[in-house]
């Protein structure tokens, strides 16, 4: 409740901008924030500011001190020759995230990093040795603390929804030990051949861990090669293009839709080679 000396106080154009779709009625949007400061200043000892010189529309003020979260007016609509008193703002304390990663096997931290989003964008912060990651001064609200994607390593998808009160430290785990990855190096060949430009796609056996997924096309060897999320046993799907391709466009079009009647089995930080005669 005392006055906050020192704080940057930063003023920025906030525009509304819409987005309309065809065959949707509504209009959608929200406001774009210019990255330059339009004004900025520092609070007096007594917790005061004041920006002059300001042009009327809508504004995004940003509060920021040594310590604790920025609080963030948004918007701020400001009249044309007019004078806004906004108030008494209460700053409150920060918040802080302890986490640390399950990992999968055979996968070391080093290098891999986890990020938090929120209203205000997006912050990251690396894995120590032990696979842990601290966010200080975060806002009291609601966060996603995700693993960033790592090809050959850790695949996408292993997050956790964080709401987060004033003051408090919060322990965070995220388990990402089924996102590990495998490297799969596959020949294709169909009726004996290789055709290029071949889609393969890969399929988790049980169904449990999603549809399928486009794992890539074919040169013209037949050779096609990727990182997969280890699921297990997956089956393996192509799809050929066909001769009828429209020379004007870029498109191609398949047929003659397969599925290869043996498995492959894709375990995390291991290398897969296979030749499948479709």
């Amino acid at each position: 409740g005392e006055p906050l000396g020192g704080a940057l106080v930063t003023v920025n154009r906030a525009a509304h901008v819409q987005w309309k779709y065809d065959g949707i009625p509504e209009a959608t949007g929200g406001l774009y924030v210019t990255p330059v400061p339009a004004g900025s200043t520092h609070t007096t000892v007594d917790g005061r500011f004041e920006i002059d010189g300001l042009s009327r529309g809508s504004l995004r003020v940003s509060v920021r001190h040594t310590e604790g979260p920025p609080l963030i007016l948004m918007p701020v609509e400001l009249r044309a020759g007019g004078v806004e008193d906004i108030g008494d703002l209460h700053m409150l304390a920060g918040a802080t995230i302890l986490g640390e990663v399950l990992l999968p096997p055979n996968v070391q931290p080093r290098g891999l990093e986890v990020s938090i989003t929120d209203s205000d964008g997006t912050v990251r912060a690396p894995l120590d040795s032990a696979g842990r990651f601290r966010f200080d001064d975060l806002h009291a609200a609601m966060h996603t603390v995700s693993l960033t994607e790592q090809p050959g390593l850790v695949a996408a998808g292993a997050s956790m929804a964080v709401e987060l009160v004033p003051g408090e430290s919060r322990p965070v785990t995220i388990d990402a030990r089924g996102f590990g990855m495998t490297e799969v190096v596959l020949t294709v060949l169909v009726d004996g051949n290789p055709v290029e430009h071949t889609l393969v796609w890969l399929s988790p056996a049980d169904g449990g861990a999603g549809s399928s997924s486009i794992f890539g096309y074919c040169d013209s060897t037949g050779y096609v090669r990727g990182f997969m999320q280890a699921f297990g046993a997956v089956s393996v799907s192509i799809s050929v293009p066909g001769q009828d391709r429209n020379p004007t466009s870029l498109l191609l079009m398949f047929h003659d839709y397969r599925t290869h009647p043996e498995q492959l089995e894709l375990l995390p930080g291991e290398r897969v080679e296979a030749t499948l005669r479709f």
